[in-house]
């Protein structure tokens, strides 16, 4: 396991995605605050950190193909 937000924030800054942060817990996450940077990502950083997990050496084989069963789904 990661933790929680914060320990995701600090898993993804140790991959190199230093724009995704993750801040808040449900259902807080889905607050829409204009101009509020808590809880978002852009789409090339995303597709990096996916791209990394999926094909890398960061996750157990088992992990990946969890991921991709999911993304599958």
């Amino acid at each position: 396991t990661i933790g929680g937000p914060k320990e995701l924030t600090a898993f993804l800054h140790n991959m190199g995605d230093h724009v995704t942060r993750l801040d808040r817990w449900e259902p807080e996450l889905n607050e829409a605050i204009p101009n509020d940077e808590r809880d978002t990502t852009m789409p090339a950083a995303m597709a990096t950190t996916l791209r990394k997990l999926l094909t890398g050496e960061l996750l157990t084989l088992a992990s990946r193909q969890q991921l991709i069963d999911w993304m599958e789904a």
